[in-house]
């Protein structure tokens, strides 16, 4: 007794919804913390300067900002590779790279920030 079965799947369930909606807003974090870290740069204003990015003095407010958006960009992307994880049933089921990637980018600022600055 061999049933085909008809597909009567219509578009991604609430998993996929909300592994896509935590994707998106890893991008947005992402792009917050550049934000926060370009303006925790220090003013450059000689071509002496510019040579020496660590030279100045960096604002620590808008670092420790963005150091706090990473920790939960974190935790968001490894929540969302766990839900990932617990929906790979199926041969077409794949990992989110957005949220590897974002996952991993904050991984390595939180390391930067803890170490060198």
């Amino acid at each position: 007794m061999n049933v085909k079965r008809t597909n009567t799947r219509r578009g991604p369930d609430s998993i996929i919804r909300t592994i896509n909606f935590i994707s998106g807003i890893s991008w947005i974090m992402i792009f917050a913390i550049l934000i926060f870290f370009a303006l925790a740069k220090p003013q450059m204003r000689g071509f002496d300067r510019q040579m020496n990015m660590l030279g100045g003095f960096w604002n620590k407010e808008y670092l420790q900002i963005a150091f706090y958006l990473m920790m939960f960009q974190l935790i968001m992307s490894i929540f969302g590779l766990i839900m990932n994880s617990r929906r790979m049933k199926r041969k077409t089921d794949t990992w989110n790279a957005s949220l590897i990637l974002s996952g991993s980018a904050s991984i390595i600022g939180i390391f930067i920030y803890t170490f060198f600055i």
